[in-house]
């Protein structure tokens, strides 16, 4: 049982290292998110915008790990364009943007204000 259990967490770390290592736009999502989350630590959020921000960081950055992986299986089962495949890749990528805006939103409301007040 522990050995199927470390056997899951190697895969599972293993796809996030494929996502790092090929996605570009999981890396800019990888990037805003340290970003926002030296905002936070400087501009002292509270527990309750620590966890809303980490609630939509984690949507961004699963969103975007469950885009790569149906791009890769739409690959591998249509190599050639097909209108069907393409819907199926747009349609993730949709996620991706619908989730990104969320969080984008959202941290504009927490962090916004305490911007404002540090820089005017």
């Amino acid at each position: 049982m522990v050995r199927k259990l470390g056997k899951s967490f190697h895969f599972a770390f293993r796809g996030i290292h494929h996502a790092v290592n090929t996605q570009r736009n999981f890396k800019i999502h990888l990037t805003a998110a340290v970003l926002v989350v030296i905002f936070a630590a400087v501009l002292k959020i509270s527990v309750e915008e620590w966890v809303s921000l980490t609630l939509v960081v984690g949507m961004v950055l699963v969103s975007e790990t469950l885009n790569t992986a149906i791009e890769e299986a739409v690959n591998l089962s249509s190599p050639s364009m097909h209108v069907i495949a393409e819907k199926a890749k747009d349609t993730a990528a949709a996620a991706v943007l619908i989730s990104s805006i969320c969080a984008i939103i959202t941290g504009v409301l927490i962090l916004g204000p305490r911007l404002i007040k540090v820089i005017f």
